[in-house]
């Protein structure tokens, strides 16, 4: 929760897979760090992470607009509406892990398709996408140019 303390507003490049980071955290980080191009939030291998919710997504995606890499693997309270304000407003995404994040549906790849240009991978094993509204979505949308991986 001490995030805060130990970044600066020069941080481009945070991994905290290994790492406890709550909501607290998140928001204590998107308070300081407005250059951040990737936030790896991979749960451990041992555990899910459930500390991590839209709240503190939601306020990353509003500060740090540069964002262009997310790792959320095994986050299991992120939701769509988490990756719905993340493709809004960080334009420039281009690769996501969700895989794991079972509260996310096609209503996170229509949002995706809409806003993110420059999406080349996306990682979805272990979600809530079961038909093809999302993916098709993602075949005509704004990244169909540039994405090369969807798992």
């Amino acid at each position: 929760e001490n995030i805060a303390e130990l970044v600066t507003k020069r941080i481009r490049h945070l991994e905290l897979a290994d790492s406890s980071v709550s909501d607290v955290g998140l928001c204590s980080l998107a308070n300081v760090c407005h250059q951040l191009v990737k936030l790896d939030l991979n749960a451990p291998t041992s555990a899910p992470r459930d500390t991590i919710t839209d709240g503190g997504l939601i306020a990353v995606s509003k500060t740090c607009k540069s964002l262009q890499i997310l790792y959320l693997r095994r986050c299991v309270h992120v939701t769509s509406n988490a990756v719905i304000h993340l493709a809004k407003n960080c334009r420039f995404l281009t690769s996501m892990n969700l895989s794991g994040c079972q509260r996310i549906d096609d209503e996170a790849l229509l949002a995706l398709a809409k806003h993110s240009a420059f999406l080349k991978s996306l990682n979805l094993n272990g979600t809530e996408v079961t038909g093809h509204v999302g993916v098709e979505a993602l075949s005509k949308g704004r990244s169909k140019m540039n994405l090369r991986e969807l798992q």
